[in-house]
């Protein structure tokens, strides 16, 4: 039977139950300077139909008064977030203090983190990342005033789950650090006063988009134009892409823009060049993470990885191709593990690992090889030259990242890569693994050898010939 790739994350129904009873549940971040920003924005709010979920930086010894105060404010009903609470529309949630909250199937998760520990406590992007995964293209991430980076990494997850993402404009916050952290990441949609923001969100509640599983009635007729558009502009066929990602891609910026029609949009996509670069933005999905879904790297590690190294003399050269490498932190993780067996095995073999993407804005990301702390492993730790994975002197081998399109379904890898990892791309593509698995072997290298097992997109692990 054929490998389907399974649909990214914008397009699954969220967990919470039948399409018919889906409504937006939007998660709100802040710290400093939080107070006077919330309470605007609920007092403003208007939504029916829609639940909050406040997470704010609090002292973890400190008596929280939050929920009495966003009481005041809000016509909702304020909660303290109680552990396996459902959401329900029209309440507002708050999380209370020392706390982790996460989202899933519809319910709330409180977690108290562990006493000692030394991974920074980021709240707001652990919930927003629970968000988007629970609840896709009805998710709403908002971040407003305090400081520091925490929210950054969590509104660019729902942005990439088919989600709305705002952010308070930084002159009318407090404390301006959150607000513009998430700005420069570029994974906002709108920029705005805590009362603006209000107004936006019942916009877009109302939005056609808001439906579940809503079609755009008019999409066969201008699709052409819009893969014209897309191809023309930006060198990329909408054809190798799913059906489903881009209709919601494109629902999503329609609701951002206020429109409806797909011809006013394509309209607006050939008079506004920023619009259309937006739209090519969303397309391309660039979610990713150090040690991403762990049980697919330990697969790699363990049976894939190993297995390449067994089979090389001190000396030789590994090379590996990672396509649509996005800002480069899954290429830095498998750079990682090599590192590791390595190590372990006081093997002296070279390293060179090449990640490819049509986003050059990821790709100058991932050339420069620094992340927020919120978007770093465990296994890094920070020198003034670089990465380097814990307990090592010598830095990450040779990474490359380039800002080209290969096309990885019809055209073979690299020459002499030992190593093909396709992930991101099936994600995105109408791939079947059967035809992946054919480009991957690659009759002209014979350096790519069969391994016992594959991981998919999703995770899964598989007894496969490849691990794409």
């Amino acid at each position: 039977m054929p490998f389907v790739s399974p649909d990214p994350p914008d397009s699954k129904e969220p967990a919470g139950g039948p399409a018919a009873n889906q409504f937006f549940i939007v998660g709100i971040g802040a710290s400093a300077g939080g107070l006077e920003a919330i309470s605007a924005l609920l007092k403003r709010a208007t939504i029916e139909g829609a639940a909050f979920v406040v997470v704010q930086h609090m002292a973890p010894t400190q008596k929280s008064m939050l929920t009495e105060l966003l009481g005041r404010a809000s016509t909702l009903q304020v909660v303290t977030a109680e552990d396996g609470a459902l959401v329900k529309r029209n309440f507002v949630y708050v999380s209370p203090p020392n706390a982790t909250l996460s989202l899933l199937n519809g319910s709330l998760h409180v977690l108290t983190p562990a006493a000692g520990m030394d991974r920074v406590h980021l709240p707001i992007d652990s919930f927003f990342t629970s968000l988007a995964r629970d609840r896709g293209a009805q998710a709403i991430g908002v971040i407003m005033s305090g400081t520091g980076t925490d929210g950054t990494i969590g509104l660019a997850a729902i942005k990439a789950s088919g989600g709305i993402t705002f952010v308070q404009d930084p002159d009318t916050a407090k404390f301006d650090g959150m607000p513009r952290s998430a700005l420069e990441s570029g994974a906002a949609d709108f920029s705005l006063s805590p009362e603006a923001i209000a107004d936006e969100i019942l916009n877009v509640s109302e939005h056609p988009y808001a439906r579940p599983h809503s079609a755009v009635p008019d999409i066969e007729m201008h699709m052409g134009a819009l893969a014209l558009l897309i191809k023309n502009s930006f060198g990329i066929d909408l054809e190798h892409y799913k059906r489903n990602t881009i209709e919601r891609r494109l629902q999503r910026r329609m609701a951002v823009q206020h429109l409806t029609s797909v011809a006013d949009y394509i309209r607006l996509c050939q008079n506004d060049p920023k619009e259309l670069a937006a739209l090519h933005s969303d397309l391309l999905i660039n979610v990713t993470a150090f040690f991403r879904d762990r049980e697919p790297f330990d697969v790699l590690k363990t049976e894939c990885l190993s297995r390449i190294l067994e089979q090389k003399k001190d000396g030789d050269t590994v090379r590996i191709w990672v396509p649509g490498c996005a800002s480069g932190e899954e290429t830095y993780s498998i750079a990682i593990c090599l590192l590791e067996l390595l190590d372990e095995s006081q093997r002296n073999i070279k390293v060179q690992l090449f990640g490819t993407d049509v986003d050059a804005e990821a790709v100058k990301q991932a050339r420069r090889g620094s992340y927020l702390p919120n978007n770093r492993s465990r296994r890094l730790r920070r020198t003034p030259a670089t990465f380097l994975p814990q307990g090592r002197r010598r830095p990450l081998p040779g990474v490359a990242p380039h800002s080209r399109h290969l096309r990885v379904l019809g055209t073979k890898p690299l020459p002499g890569c030992a190593l093909f990892a396709a992930r991101s791309r099936l994600l995105q593509e109408r791939a079947h693994l059967p035809a992946a698995d054919h480009a991957a072997k690659g009759d002209a290298h014979p350096a790519l050898r069969p391994v016992d097992r594959r991981v998919s997109p999703a995770g899964n692990v598989g007894k496969r010939r490849r691990f794409v």
